[in-house]
Parts: C-alpha cells; sequence; structure tokens
C-alpha cells in the first residue's frame, strides 16, 4: 500500500517542467514507431523492440545516440559470444551452466565498475537471453534468437534516436532553448576493483549459473526473463553496493512495478476484448505513467521503469493476430521466477560475509 501512496503522489503532483512533458511525449513516439517498424519486420518479440525505443531516450540526441550505441553493440557481442558457446556446448549442461557463471560475472562486475559499463551490462543481457533461450527452444534456434534480439534492438534503438534527434532540433531548442540540456562530465572509468561490486557480481553469476539446472527440473520456458531479472537488480550505483537494501529495493520495485503494470495491461485487455485501438490506448497510456514516475522526484524511478515494462510485455502483441493475455503474463512470469532464484543466493552470501566479519 505505501508504495500505491507513492505512485498515486508521484502522478497527481503539481505542475511538471515542460521538459519533462516533452520527455513523456518523446517515448511514446518512440514506442510506437518501434512497434510499427517491429511489425514490419516481422521480429520475434515486438515488445523488446519497443522497450530498446523507451530506455534508449534522453534528454539530448547526443546522450540519447551514445547509449544507444552501447546498447547495440553490447547486444552484438552477447549475441555473437551465445552462438560460439552453444556450438561449442553441444548441449552440455555443465558447460552451459560455466558459461553463464563466467559472463554474468565479468559482464556484471565491468557493467558496475566502468563509466561505459552499459555496453556491458547489454552483453551480458543479450548473452544470458540468447543462450538460455536455445537451451529453452533448441540449439538450432541460438541463431536465429542472436539475430532477433539484435534486430529488435537495433530497431528500437534507430527509433528512439530519430525521433530524439526531430524532438531535439524541432521542439526543445526552440521552446527550452539551446541551454536547456546540461550534458553529464564522465569522471572517467572507476577503480577496477571494488569489494562490494564483485560481491554484486558474484551473486548474479551464481543465480544466473543455477537456470540451466532450474530449467532441467521445472521446464519453464521464460527463463531467459530470470537472466535479465538477475542482471538488472543488482545494477545498482556503486557507491550503493555496499548498502544491502539497494539491490532489494530493487528488486521490490520490480516485482511490485511488473504486478501493477501487468494487471493494468490486463484489465485493457479484458475491456477492449482485444481491440487494437483500446490495447495501443493502453500502450500509450502505460508509457507515459511510467516515464512520469521515472521523471519525478520520489524514490521510485525504477518501479515506473518496470510498470512500462510490464504494460508492453503483456499489450504488445508479437502479431497483430495474437493478442492475449496469457503469452505476456508468461513473460512476466520469468521475472518473479528470477527473483525467486536471486533471493535465496543473496540471504547465503549475507550469511556468509556476516559470519566471515564475526570470525575477524
Amino acid at each position: 500500500m505505501h508504495l500505491l501512496r507513492l505512485m498515486y503522489r508521484q502522478l497527481t503532483e503539481g505542475r511538471q517542467h515542460m521538459a519533462a512533458r516533452i520527455d513523456q511525449c518523446e517515448v511514446v513516439i518512440s514506442v510506437f514507431l518501434a512497434i510499427t517498424v517491429g511489425h514490419i519486420w516481422g521480429v520475434h518479440h515486438v515488445g523488446w523492440a519497443a522497450f530498446s525505443g523507451y530506455m534508449v531516450m534522453r534528454g539530448h540526441v547526443r546522450e540519447s545516440a551514445l547509449r544507444g550505441f552501447l546498447r547495440v553493440m553490447g547486444s552484438i557481442v552477447g549475441a555473437l559470444l551465445a552462438v560460439a558457446c552453444s556450438h561449442i556446448a553441444y548441449g552440455n549442461l555443465y558447460f552451459y551452466t560455466g558459461a553463464l557463471f563466467v559472463v554474468a560475472l565479468l559482464s556484471l562486475y565491468f557493467a558496475l565498475t566502468l563509466s561505459r559499463g552499459y555496453v556491458w551490462l547489454f552483453t551480458g543481457l543479450t548473452f544470458g537471453l540468447v543462450l538460455i533461450g536455445g537451451l529453452v527452444h533448441g540449439e538450432d534456434t541460438v541463431k536465429y534468437f542472436a539475430y532477433s534480439r539484435v534486430l529488435e534492438v537495433f530497431i528500437g534503438t534507430s527509433c528512439c534516436v530519430l525521433v530524439s534527434l526531430a524532438s531535439t532540433y524541432l521542439v526543445k531548442v526552440p521552446y527550452l532553448g539551446r541551454d536547456y540540456y546540461m550534458p553529464k562530465k564522465s569522471s572517467g572509468d572507476k577503480l577496477m576493483w571494488h569489494r562490494y561490486s564483485a560481491i554484486h557480481a558474484l551473486e548474479g553469476a551464481i543465480a544466473i549459473a543455477l537456470i540451466p539446472s532450474v530449467w532441467q527440473v521445472f521446464r519453464i520456458e521464460s527463463l531467459s526473463q530470470s537472466s535479465v531479472t538477475i542482471l538488472l537488480v543488482l545494477m545498482v550505483p556503486m557507491a550503493e553496493t555496499a548498502d544491502r537494501q539497494a539491490a532489494s529495493r530493487k528488486i521490490v520495485h520490480r516485482f511490485f512495478g511488473c504486478l501493477c503494470g501487468g494487471t493494468v495491461a490486463s484489465v485493457f485487455l479484458i475491456i477492449g476484448a482485444k481491440s487494437l485501438i483500446i490495447t495501443y490506448l493502453g500502450v500509450a497510456l502505460g508509457v507515459y505513467i511510467g516515464r512520469r514516475i521515472e521523471n519525478g522526484h520520489l524514490k521510485i524511478k525504477y518501479l515506473g521503469t518496470q510498470f512500462t515494462l510490464a504494460m508492453l510485455v503483456v499489450l504488445v502483441p508479437d502479431t497483430i493476430e495474437h493478442i492475449s493475455t496469457a503469452t505476456g503474463w508468461g513473460r512476466l512470469s520469468g521475472i518473479f521466477v528470477g527473483i525467486a532464484i536471486l533471493e535465496p543466493v543473496r540471504f547465503v552470501t549475507l550469511r556468509l560475509l556476516h559470519y566471515r566479519e564475526g570470525k575477524a
């Protein structure tokens, strides 16, 4: 109830700055452009393209383009690594486990400690998505998943950068002035060794390495989303990695945001009786609401991101003829499974740390 009150307070707060309102309109346009192009290209997961169109958008086209470039490059590297590992593995579950552990450990650690860590994050994310997708659906699908994931990210990123370019020079500069945007100063790469970042990376690597075993026992088809969840909830600012509550808050916000977004999306599908107009009205509303929460001053920004993610996953169909809550909730279930895998690992790690500090 506390998080619901915070969401309501954020959505009903007073007058927003013009830049925030423009940003919220930008992401709506970017998402719909990505959905349109995704359907034209016939990508496997249109919602992933739409979410890339949402996440890449930043205050100025230069920042959006840099973020998009890092996202695409990380996706390409991760996809190529996954294809190579799948070719070597030949169905060996131990190889899958080891490969996921090593790549997750390195990608998460460097994502936490390097100033351009976004490229490392997407290397790990895409590697997990493709390799686990191949494990679940058969090794012969790995190349298809790799191609599709890169294409989805490229489409969403390109649409976002185009919208950002138009908005920056046709709307923001004329109405907000050339000084509206203050680029962030890069402090260069952070320290290469950081104890608490290493602990986060190790927790994530262990949890992701457990996924092949979970698949073998439970046969859950959406486990690739579990690997994404594990990496993302452990991505906290390096200064906050020593605070165990930082990742816990992200886990709670991801769970609650996805639950709220999925519920609202399901209501739109039920009311609209699978009407495309009402479905996409729900998409627009979900994207706008999620971004408004992100742009607010309360500490629930990540909840807004997850609300949008769930709305896109449930409401954006891969094909126009198949609008269904079952597909979306099936994918969201992978997020909840990821949390269920990670939390015991974090619990054991915390107990071991306390024991070691006590012995010291």
